[in-house]
């Protein structure tokens, strides 16, 4: 057969087997002319030259100038089309947005979706697309977004199923439009006590972010109406209002206003930020008091695990007190210490994004007999809760600075707070310290607070095993089993010392650093009532106690001298009803083969 009618026949029979749909089969051999029997696999292609299917395995009976091909499957091999031209979706959150998207198939779409999920989440959720035409939409539900915005993409398929996916990588983004926004009382400190302050953020970008505008309701500025300041790092000190004019994103500002208002903010742009394109500020070294930049909570411990750096330490938020949450709510702020002498640019990530630090997480329970245990104490005063201290063991940790230990941030007004002294850090007092597990210890601290107010020391129940630990009160010199309670009230002192110890058997071998004893009690007492007196005797061999007591003419009305070891001893002195009402004084002479100590003082009688 002449050559030209050849590729016409061959042209006709390929329309003729792959039918209406006028494609042509390109075979992958050609005929030499002979008898040929084989198995052979085909390509099949649209007459524009784009693969459209594969034919199944075949029987081809092939002779000179004709081909005969039966038994072929043709497969759609073609995703569907996706067109979407609106890269940035507005979202005004009373009356959200239809999303609408182009989709095409060359045989047909057999189902559209559109995946979504609020900026601030990790799981995906999706929802069917309604077609009309070659045009699908959906709804957009307040469910979909958060406070920022929702993160989104298609997926559409055939019947085969052939996956097309919009955008390929990555995803589409939709922000808020502005919107008023009322800061919720929760993050304004209302009232005019300590415990009242709060540390605000302001997480939205306004046309006018001064204080004076952002918080027009409050009026003209007094700091009988409210107080507001933020921390210079640098300067170690704080800078109040109106030191400062405006509020930025990123920083936190303690806040006090004595009459609750409600307070109201008009945001005027989007954010740029989503989980893609994070925030990002610098600390700087020594305290930074940060804010929230975000209108969605966030986790601290999210943020020192992506950023991968060591020297920067955990969140401490204040909420009637400190405490080392590491979440940050909307609108919140704290404190972060950063070691080094170096600047740290860090990211801010969402929620989810990385997995929780490796700071040390403390049980309701502390096991004594453990290699790691950790007494978490509070530090109560006047509503005001300092929840942030503590001590204990661990085999990690380093007699300094280590990530188990923590410190008080800076306070506009005396805070309560544990403070452990470390001379060698240059922060000087640790408020929690943890030391390496041994078999005995012994921790000294000091509690900062209000002078002459109660406070309070509360801490976790405690498992001690064959283990003891007792807490000394230098002051008033008294001894309290910490696994047989869990609170201990005082009125504070200046320089109130405590002494924590442990080990085995500790509770005869409490030993003062010093000699020094506490007024008699009671007093005043009531007639032939006997006084007690409490002294604290450091480690010598034996001690004589003279006490000699005159009454308001100048007569002595009664003179002991007892033998006394080392440690609390109170020792209860019998008048035998001699002291009737009156004043009386006191001389207490304390003497040992090293050192003479004397007291005196008056004692009552109504």
């Amino acid at each position: 057969m002449p050559a030209k009618k050849a590729l016409a026949f061959l042209w006709c029979m390929s329309a003729l087997v792959a039918g209406a749909q006028t494609n042509v089969v390109q075979p992958s051999f050609s005929s030499a002319g002979t008898n040929v029997s084989a198995n052979t696999t085909q390509r099949v292609y649209s007459v524009i030259g784009q693969p459209i299917a594969l034919n199944s395995i075949v029987r081809s009976q092939t002779q000179a100038g004709f081909l005969q091909v039966t038994n072929y499957t043709i497969i759609d091999a073609v995703a569907p089309d996706i067109t979407y031209s609106l890269s940035t979706l507005k979202i005004d959150r009373v009356s959200p947005p239809t999303v609408s998207v182009t989709i095409t198939d060359n045989v047909g779409v057999a189902s559209a979706k559109i995946f979504y999920r609020r900026i601030a989440d990790a799981a995906w959720s999706s929802a069917n697309l309604s077609s009309s035409g070659n045009t699908y939409s959906a709804l957009v539900q307040n469910s979909w977004f958060d406070a920022m915005g929702m993160e989104y993409y298609f997926e559409a398929t055939d019947a085969t199923p052939n996956k097309k996916r919009s955008p390929a990588t990555g995803s589409y983004y939709a922000y808020l439009t502005a919107a008023e926004e009322t800061i919720t009382s929760d993050r304004i400190g209302f009232g005019s006590s300590t415990s009242n302050y709060k540390i605000i953020a302001m997480p939205y970008t306004t046309g006018n972010n001064a204080v004076a505008s952002l918080f027009d309701e409050l009026g003209d500025w007094s700091d009988t109406k409210f107080r507001m300041a933020t921390y210079n790092t640098q300067g170690n000190s704080f800078l109040e209002y109106p030191g400062f004019s405006s509020l930025e994103r990123g920083v936190g500002y303690w806040m006090l206003v004595r009459t609750p208002v409600v307070i109201k903010i008009q945001p005027t742009i989007s954010f740029p930020e989503n989980r893609a394109a994070v925030y990002k500020m610098t600390l700087k070294p020594g305290w930074n008091m940060i804010g929230n930049p975000y209108p969605v909570a966030i986790n601290w411990d999210d943020v020192r695990t992506l950023n991968n750096q060591p020297v920067i330490g955990t969140m401490h938020a204040y909420n009637n007190g400190w405490s080392s949450s590491p979440t940050l709510a909307p609108y919140e702020g704290g404190f972060v210490l950063v070691g080094g002498t170096n600047d740290v640019p860090i990211k801010i990530p969402f929620v989810g994004q990385t997995a929780e630090g490796t700071r040390i997480s403390a049980s309701t329970i502390a096991d004594l007999t453990s290699p790691n245990w950790l007494i978490k104490m509070d530090v109560v005063q006047e509503g005001n809760t300092n929840a942030l201290g503590g001590f204990g063991m661990n085999p990690a940790a380093r007699f300094t600075l280590d990530d188990f230990d923590d410190f008080s941030p800076p306070s506009l007004e005396a805070s309560p707070s544990l403070e452990f002294s470390h001379p060698e850090h240059r922060l000087k007092l640790f408020c929690r310290d943890v030391i390496p597990t041994q078999s005995e210890a012994t921790w000294s601290f000091t509690v900062a607070g209000q002078v002459g107010a109660s406070v309070a020391l509360e801490w976790n129940k405690i498992e001690n095993g064959t283990k003891e630990l007792f807490l000394l009160d230098e002051v008033n010199l008294t001894i309290t089993n910490l696994t047989a309670s869990d609170r201990y009230e005082f009125v504070l002192a200046s320089n109130h010392a405590f002494k924590v110890y442990f080990g085995n058997s500790v509770a005869n071998q409490i030993i003062p650093d010093h000699v020094s004893m506490v007024p008699p009690f009671p007093n005043p007492l009531s007639a032939g009532e006997n006084p007690t007196f409490r002294f604290a005797l450091s480690d010598q061999a034996s001690y004589t106690v003279a006490v000699d007591l005159w009454d308001a003419s100048g007569s002595v009305v009664g003179n002991f001298v007892k033998a006394a070891a080392p440690g609390i001893v109170d020792m209860t002195l019998d008048f035998d009803n001699r002291l009737q009402k009156g004043v009386y004084v006191y001389r207490i002479r304390i003497n040992s083969a090293a050192e003479q100590k004397v007291f005196t003082g008056k004692l009552v009688v109504l």
